[in-house]
């Protein structure tokens, strides 16, 4: 048996199919004539309707439903949202370690990639910010990917005030803001925004489901400007039957109960793994993010490097991910691997922390 410790997907049984199979088949009954069309152009869908009140009430974000627009996965909506910088100088400043398909992104839009460090120096990223003058920078604040930290008060504070005086922008992606097991809220940044310079990114894959590839982002009145003079002819890339039966999902009453029950689930993972863990590898393994998302960053002092660690766990029937892809500008430090716990089943999370023990001791 193979444990995966993936961070992405979720467990099996995770998507309510039984809920969503009613909803799709009466969309279908009704109004199965709008499969025949393309989605009408220039006016907010319903589901960008149901979102932005979500996105109101769970985080405080502050737009209207024609702000919002859709990709394919956060990559998608990322991509979409550089393009709308080509007519600036092409620099985007990016945390590292960060998101690791960031790199290919910036390579694909044309941009070059300013390293903004995630450290216990908040100095560091702020003293970047400033000498690397980017056009546009890409963080995760609420938790840091892949460390899991919050960013600091004070600095979320300097990089709005950096953004206002540089007439520059932030991407704040909200990735895991639905899990949070300490009791420790984390405002969204662009609910702190009085600008109009944070661009707010979220996915449904996190609590709902990763095969779908919805993305959204909250474009500024004058950013979305850009957004409509360059796809203006653009359809929306989420398919009619997926976006009415989300946003009759949460209409209809079955989007809180959902989250909640995903919640508890994702704590009693989250629990055990790191109960698990620090029985197992204590003695040897420091742990960051604890207390929220759907992984814990793992720092392993016993003299393997990242590829060893990984080599020695797959032998020992273990999948861990390292972190290597997460540092563009500079080697990643060694022993620095990704533990996910999203996708177990719960039963098997403390043989998986004993897998790696043999494997890592």
């Amino acid at each position: 048996m193979m444990y995966d410790f993936s961070f992405a997907n979720l467990w099996d049984g995770a998507f309510p199919s039984e809920t969503w199979r009613g909803l799709v088949d009466d969309i279908l009954a009704r109004d199965s004539a709008q499969m025949s069309r393309y989605t009408a152009l220039g006016q907010p869908s319903s589901l960008a309707t149901s979102l932005c009140r979500i996105l109101h009430d769970e985080r405080g974000i502050r737009c209207t439903p024609e702000q919002i627009v859709f990709g394919a996965g956060t990559d998608g909506v990322l991509t979409t949202i550089l393009q709308l910088f080509s007519d600036r100088p092409p620099l985007v400043g990016t945390e590292e370690p960060g998101y690791i398909a960031i790199p290919q992104i910036a390579n694909r839009t044309r941009h070059t990639l300013v390293p903004l460090p995630v450290s216990d120096d908040p100095r560091e990223f702020a003293d970047a910010l400033g000498k690397g003058a980017p056009t546009v920078i890409y963080t995760t604040p609420s938790r840091q990917f892949p460390t899991g930290r919050a960013m600091p008060e004070g600095l979320r504070a300097q990089v709005l005030e950096w953004a206002q005086r540089a007439d520059a922008y932030v991407i704040e992606d909200d990735t895991c803001w639905e899990y949070r097991f300490d009791g420790k809220s984390v405002p969204a940044l662009q609910a702190q925004d009085d600008h109009d310079r944070v661009i707010y990114v979220g996915n449904m894959s996190k609590a709902l489901s990763p095969g779908m590839r919805i993305a959204y982002a909250v474009l500024p009145p004058q950013v979305m400007e850009k957004y409509r003079a360059l796809f203006s002819f653009a359809h929306e890339p989420v398919s009619h039957l997926e976006a009415e039966v989300l946003a009759r999902f949460i209409d209809e009453g079955h989007w809180e109960p959902h989250l909640q029950r995903m919640r508890e689930g994702m704590k009693l993972r989250h629990d055990t793994m790191a109960e698990s863990l620090s029985r197992e590898l204590g003695d040897i393994a420091s742990l960051s993010g604890v207390g929220s998302g759907m992984h814990l960053f793992a720092s392993v002092e016993n003299g393997m490097t990242q590829e060893e660690l990984v080599t020695r766990a797959r032998d020992a029937g273990a999948a861990v991910y390292g972190a290597d892809l997460c540092w563009f500008s500079q080697p990643a430090p060694t022993g620095t691997v990704i533990l996910g716990f999203s996708s177990f089943d719960v039963a098997d999370i403390p043989a998986a922390a004993s897998a790696l023990a043999r494997a890592w001791r």
